[in-house]
C-alpha cells in the first residue's frame, strides 16, 4: 500500500482525461492505460514513503469515482430508468463507520444511494463492508427502498489527500479523486432520500401517480391503445427493447410493495403478450381460478 502527502496533480489530470475518454470505464480499451497509471502512483508512493498501511484519516470525506471495471456499477451509469449519471460519489464518515455510494442523475432528478457499514482493519489496508440497503429517487418520485444483501471488503492500493485506488472482493478496481466541488450537496441527497410518505391502507398519492405512469408506459410499450399514447406524449413507432419493458416491471413491483392484492384482479383468462424468456410463435393463454 502506498500513501504520500506530496502533490500528484499531473497524474490526477491524466486519470481525469482517461475517465472522460473512457466514460468512467465503459470503454474497456482504457483498462491497460489506467493500470499503468496506477503502477506509477504506487511506485511514487514507495519512493517517498514505504508505508505498510495508509493513515485511515485519509479516507474521510467525499470522493468522486473516475474509473472502474466493475460491470455491475458501470451498468448503472446509463439506464432507461434513471437516465445518464452526472456524478458517481462516495461519502465516507469514519466516526460513524458509514460509506454511502451515490449516483446522481441530475437531468432526470434521480438519485441512487447504497448505504454501507464499513469497518477498517487497523494497521492493514483492508476495509470490511456490508450493505445495509439502498434508496432511490426516480424522476422526482420516491424515495423507493431496495434490499442489498451484500458484504465483502476492499483493499486500498493507494491513497493520498487527492487520489484513492481500491480493489475489492469481487476483483474490481476503482479510482477516486476528492470531490469537494460536487454539484449536489450531501444535505440535498439526504433530504431527497429520507422524505417520509404518510402511510395509509391504500396507496399514497405519490405511489398512485407512479403506478399510473409506469402502467401506462408498459401498456404503450406492449401495444397499448390511444389513451396510453396520449398520456405518454405520443405513440411508440418501434419494437420495445427488453430493458424498457423490464424497467416498467421493476418499478411497478417496487411501487406496489405493501399494497393489497385483490383476488378479483387476478382471476380470469390472461393472454401472454410479452416474456423475457422464449416462447414459440403462437398465442398463449392461461386461466387462473
Amino acid at each position: 500500500v502506498s500513501s504520500v502527502s506530496v502533490s500528484v496533480s499531473p497524474l490526477q489530470e491524466k486519470f481525469r482525461a482517461v475517465s472522460k475518454e473512457s466514460q468512467r470505464g465503459r470503454r474497456r480499451e482504457s483498462k491497460a492505460q489506467v493500470f499503468e497509471l496506477i503502477e506509477q502512483l504506487r511506485a511514487k508512493g514507495r519512493d517517498n514513503r514505504g508505508s505498510v498501511s495508509p493513515p485511515l484519516s485519509l479516507l474521510q470525506g467525499r470522493w468522486r469515482m473516475l474509473w472502474t471495471d466493475d460491470a455491475e456499477l458501470l451498468s448503472l451509469l446509463e439506464t432507461p430508468l434513471f437516465g445518464t449519471a452526472s456524478d458517481v460519489l462516495q461519502d465516507i464518515d469514519l466516526p460513524s463507520g458509514r460509506l454511502d455510494n451515490v449516483i446522481d442523475y441530475a437531468e432526470q432528478r434521480s438519485f441512487f444511494n447504497a448505504e454501507t457499514q464499513i469497518s477498517p482493519q487497523e494497521g492493514r489496508r483492508r476495509v470490511d463492508f456490508g450493505f445495509k440497503g439502498a434508496k432511490a429517487v426516480v424522476r422526482g418520485l420516491g424515495p423507493l427502498s431496495f434490499p442489498v444483501p451484500v458484504s465483502g471488503w476492499f483493499d486500498i492500493l493507494y491513497v493520498d489527500p487527492r487520489l484513492r485506488v481500491t480493489t475489492d472482493s469481487r476483483g474490481s478496481t476503482l479510482v477516486f479523486e476528492k470531490a469537494d466541488d460536487a454539484r449536489t450537496s450531501r444535505e440535498e441527497i439526504s433530504n431527497a432520500l429520507n422524505l417520509k410518505d404518510e402511510q395509509s391502507d391504500s396507496a399514497t398519492p405519490q405511489k398512485k401517480r407512479g403506478l399510473s405512469f409506469w402502467s401506462s408506459r408498459l401498456r404503450l410499450l406492449l401495444g397499448g391503445g390511444k389513451e396510453e399514447s396520449q398520456k405518454m406524449g405520443g405513440g411508440l413507432q418501434r419494437r420495445p427493447e427488453r430493458e424498457e419493458v423490464l424497467e416498467c416491471v421493476r418499478m411497478l413491483s417496487v411501487l406496489s410493495e405493501g399494497l393489497e392484492c385483490r383476488q378479483e384482479f387476478v382471476e380470469g383468462q390472461w393472454r401472454v403478450v410479452w416474456t423475457s424468456g422464449r416462447l414459440r410463435a403462437f398465442r398463449l393463454k392461461m386461466k387462473i381460478e
